[in-house]
């Protein structure tokens, strides 16, 4: 295991606010500040990882020991071989996009320096919790601006409504929510993984508005699929948590009908409140869900023609970032050029090395929490250990919806929460 030590206890505000700056960059990438340099934009977040590690070493906070029982190690060292891997596909492989693939590859090695940070950084209980206050504040200001965008149909500045080439940009409705991201898949992607902070404490009638408005701004992005992952672990909760003696304990159907019910409230509200403009785009919704025309039956589509693809010519990969540049120069059938599929991309792009290796390590990371639950009857320690789960399977149904998972750093940054939690429970 990769040993972090805190040496000096007087020390732990320079740890907190570098801790702030890597999830704050890792959960919202694009802002900050940035420099482009031999045609690769630097930000805040990159910076951060690198320097964050640097000084971590320079000031010799950091003690590395190997033990590959820790779940934090596994996963560090299983990304820094796809790293390796990846590297060399992209110089090998013909469909790979050279300045793409590194960006990707970046990524990739982002994902196992925010383990590594992890271990120096979030050691204690303390310290876990501080980082899921973070998720909660971060969480509640993305949703604020999600219901400004759609309130208003006005966007934040790196939203692809502002950018003049973007397809989103050539969408009559303005009025759907993309946050701090590109699009409105990524964001909606995003908002449903970082919900499942809302079971590590109980926040009484907060928690239910914030889920409905959850649900509510994903029905409006018609991003259906991560309304199946939020009631997918609604229902999870329900199943797992009455194994102890809780007095508070409401029935899992409740819950789900009220959940449903005040997130169509929620979108119901905002159509109103902005003049009818957002009843059309339900409507919308609606009539595109019946007729399937909607975006799921198009990735239904693309998921087939990527299988059939990988089967007959790419069972090694066809190279980091070259999903798109495959499926331009041989369209599928659904017309679209991306994934839309972590799963897919890994297979894709990396073949069966990676994608081997990925799922071990997920169903791994999942056996040990089922195994923890199984024996944990103490209630804080259980809904922390629910909280885990439901981050797992929020991020594995939601990586459906964006048209491209790999480039996102904050996936990493919660599995490397679930194996601290993990991790700690072995000590």
């Amino acid at each position: 295991m990769v040993r972090a030590m805190l040496t000096d206890q007087r020390d732990r505000l320079p740890y907190r606010i570098l801790t702030v700056f890597i999830v704050l960059f890792a959960v919202i990438p694009d802002i900050g500040v940035k420099f482009t340099t031999l045609g690769f934009t630097w930000t805040a977040l990159r910076l951060t990882m690198g320097f964050g590690l640097f000084w971590l070493l320079a000031t010799r906070r950091y003690s590395v020991q190997i033990r590959l029982t820790a779940l934090s190690d596994q996963w560090m060292i299983f990304l820094l071989c796809w790293f390796l891997y990846g590297a060399v596909l992209l110089v090998l492989c013909r469909y790979s996009n050279m300045h793409n693939g590194v960006i990707e590859l970046l990524a990739i090695w982002n994902g196992a320096m925010v383990f590594a940070l992890f271990k120096a950084l979030v050691t204690t209980e303390a310290a876990r919790e501080f980082v899921v206050n973070l998720l909660l504040i971060l969480l509640v200001l993305l949703l604020l601006v999600g219901t400004f965008e759609i309130l208003t149909g006005l966007h934040l500045p790196w939203s692809g409504y502002n950018d003049i080439g973007s397809t989103i940009n050539k969408l009559p409705n303005k009025h759907l929510a993309t946050g701090f991201m590109y699009n409105t898949n990524d964001y909606s992607a995003l908002i449903t993984c970082l919900s499942a902070v809302l079971l590590e404490k109980r926040f009484g009638i907060l928690r239910f508005g914030l889920l409905a408005a959850v649900i509510g701004i994903n029905f409006i992005n018609d991003a259906n699929l991560c309304n199946l992952a939020v009631f997918s672990f609604i229902l999870l909760y329900g199943m797992l948590l009455p194994h102890v003696n809780y007095k508070r304990e409401v029935s899992v159907k409740v819950v789900f009908v009220i959940i449903l019910c005040c997130g169509f409230f929620a979108a119901a509200a905002l159509g109103f409140l902005s003049r009818g403009k957002m009843v059309q785009a339900l409507n919308l919704q609606l009539q595109r869900a019946s007729s399937g025309q909607g975006s799921l039956f198009k990735r239904i589509n693309m998921y087939r023609d990527a299988v059939a693809a990988w089967l007959k010519e790419g069972l090694i990969g066809f190279g980091p970032s070259s999903f798109a540049q495959y499926f331009t120069k041989n369209p599928s059938k659904s017309g679209i050029v991306n994934p839309h599929s972590l799963i897919i991309e890994i297979m894709f792009q990396y073949g069966i090395p990676v994608l081997f290796g990925y799922l071990y390590m997920f169903v791994k990371t999942i056996g040990r929490l089922m195994k923890r639950l199984r024996y944990e009857s103490y209630l804080p320690n259980r809904e922390k250990y629910i909280m885990c789960l439901a981050f797992m399977l929020l991020y594995f149904v939601s990586s459906f919806a964006p048209s491209s998972f790999l480039g996102y750093i904050y996936p990493w940054l919660m599995i490397a929460l679930v194996s601290s939690y993990l991790d700690n429970s072995l000590a």
